[in-house]
Parts: C-alpha cells; structure tokens; sequence
C-alpha cells in the first residue's frame, strides 16, 4: 500500500480549489480527503477568541472579532496506489500554493 500524498494548505479555499481541480482532472473524489486539522477553539491570527473587548456602537462582532486569520490548517490528501493518478494529483498540486507535508515533516526530523 502506498502512502497518501499529503499536501498543507493555509486557507480552506485554496485547499477547496485544489479538491475541485483534482475531481475535474480526473481524480475520482472517493481517492481525495479534505481534513480541517483545528476548530474554532484551535490557534489562530487575531481576537477570535476573546476579541479586543473594545466598547462600540457598531456591530460588536465585526469590531471584536473581525481581524482572525486561520493559517496552516488544511490538508488534502490523495489515497491511491495507481502510479498514472498520483502523477496526476501532484501535477494539480504544483499548480496550488501548498506545502508537502510529508517531505516538510521529514526536513523536521533529525538524522
């Protein structure tokens, strides 16, 4: 069994794109998993979680909470053994702005 390719993406819409363009190349979609790796309660850029607590009249949320930014938390991954598709997905992988996970975690290992 081959291990899935792996790529991270730091905004859900790219990854969504990249998703997209792989069914529309060819890939079959039950081969393709698009996993979200944190909640809302997980790290992000910004006041989402607590706000900035500032007093308003305007709409409280979009002055609290409007500058969270989510980085970093998106994978697609590409489940088949067939030599002739995993050319194919990496392809639609260059084409994206993405980071193979995999080779990143390898890079991070020691020795």
């Amino acid at each position: 069994m081959h291990s899935p390719l792996i790529r991270s993406f730091e905004a859900f819409d790219d990854a969504a794109a990249a998703q997209a363009d792989m069914v529309a190349a060819g890939l079959p979609a039950d081969t393709l998993n698009l996993r979200v790796l944190q909640d809302e309660a997980g790290p992000v850029e910004g006041n989402f979680l607590v706000g900035n607590g500032r007093e308003t009249t305007d709409d409280p949320y979009t002055t609290n909470f409007k500058h969270a930014i989510t980085r970093g938390a998106f994978l697609l991954e590409v489940h088949t053994a067939d030599a002739s598709l995993r050319e194919l997905a990496d392809s639609v992988f260059r084409r994206h702005r993405c980071t193979d996970a995999v080779a990143a975690g390898a890079r991070a290992r020691p020795g």
